[in-house]
């Protein structure tokens, strides 16, 4: 994908998934002449309002905007499992399998 001379973005989001996932994303945009500003942090509103002010020109969130002035596209859904030893699944549930 090319970018056009000068272009800039300043992206706002949570610093393990804009780190691991959305910075390498972005690394041919980069080397194709995008210019990037990132800011990580939390908590999901503060990087919202951030956006809402215009400090921000993208922001990756875990939270909802309460804003209907804001354009927001789903990434995915993410599905997490709490993961026990059989020793301790069997303390917490009386046996070594799933609860």
């Amino acid at each position: 994908m090319k970018t056009q001379a000068n272009t800039s973005l300043h992206l706002a989001g949570p610093p393990e998934f804009t780190t691991t996932c959305v910075l390498p994303a972005l690394a041919d945009l980069v080397a194709s002449g995008l210019s990037l500003e990132v800011t990580l942090g939390r908590p999901a509103e503060r990087l919202l309002a951030g956006l809402k002010d215009g400090g921000y020109d993208l922001v990756i969130s875990t939270t909802p905007p309460d804003a209907e002035t804001l354009t927001v596209t789903a990434l995915f859904r993410e599905e997490f499992l709490l993961v026990a030893s059989p020793v301790v699944a069997s303390k917490v549930t009386g046996s070594g399998s799933r609860a």
